[in-house]
């Protein structure tokens, strides 16, 4: 065999290699960044990846089986130092030196309260749980979006509550499918019309059928859009009655435009 034909069966070989690196469940990295390394994983993981510029700054070399994308996760987490955090959309990576801690006071609601609201709009993440420092107090420690996440909700459902002789006040996560939870603007161009979000929907609704309640200090739909979610306050019917309308609503749209879902950060 000539040094040319040589050359020419190696090269074959490293691109049959690389196409069946491609092709199959095995991915071969050379002096990857982190960012691009994960930018191919999303697709296994079935979730967008966002990740800090000091983790994209990281590279890695070697195979990984995408066949089981989330144990490639934990293992380059292991090696690397990266901490992360998901919610329903986005996996979100970080150094652990970028940890960050707070401690918070609530006024109005309990922490278990708040943690329940939490699991029910899918923020809660059993590797960095809130730790108790009494009935409203709290400590949370974790990735930088996580923890700005989980002080968001706080600040949004600490509120003082209404209180009445007879109708206790409850709390419900709602989540959305089919339509944004907040107004957003669509199409392009100077003059792009306001689609009206899920909570603006309901907002009509009641101005039509139960106009009360819009003065009631006690009720509130808040847009919860990192899960796209609605967060509701207010009596037990009045919980009942926006989850009733919200199941209504919240069906297919008939656009081109990509349902909530499918729309990642």
């Amino acid at each position: 065999m000539t040094c040319h034909r040589l050359c020419r069966w190696a090269l074959c070989v490293v691109l049959l290699l690389s196409c069946a690196a491609a092709w199959g469940d095995e991915y071969q990295a050379q002096e990857e960044s982190l960012g691009t390394f994960f930018n191919a994983l999303l697709g296994p993981l079935g979730v967008a990846v966002v990740v800090s510029r000091r983790v994209e700054r990281k590279r890695v070399s070697g195979t990984y089986d995408f066949a089981a994308p989330e144990q490639v996760l934990e293992a380059l987490a292991r090696q690397e130092g990266l901490i992360w955090h998901r919610d329903r959309q986005t996996l979100f990576l970080y150094e652990a030196a970028e940890i960050r801690s707070s401690a918070v006071v609530l006024r109005h609601i309990s922490v278990s309260k708040l943690r329940s609201l939490m699991q029910g709009a899918g923020l809660d993440e059993p590797r960095f749980p809130l730790r108790d420092g009494g009935q409203r107090m709290f400590y949370v420690s974790g990735p930088p979006s996580y923890v700005d996440r989980v002080l968001q909700m706080a600040q949004l459902m600490d509120r003082r509550a209404v209180k009445t002789p007879v109708q206790a006040q409850a709390f419900g996560v709602v989540e959305v499918l089919h339509h944004f939870v907040a107004d957003r603007q669509a199409g392009t161009g100077a003059d792009k019309p306001v689609v009206p979000g899920m909570v603006s929907m309901i907002e009509a609704l009641l101005a039509r059928k139960q106009k009360s309640l819009l003065a009631d200090k006690g009720f509130a739909v808040i847009a919860y859009p990192d899960t796209n979610s609605l967060l509701v306050r207010g009596t037990p019917a009045q919980v009942r009655l926006v989850k009733q309308w919200v199941a209504e609503l919240d069906v297919p749209q008939q656009t081109n435009e990509a349902p909530p879902s499918d729309v990642t950060q």
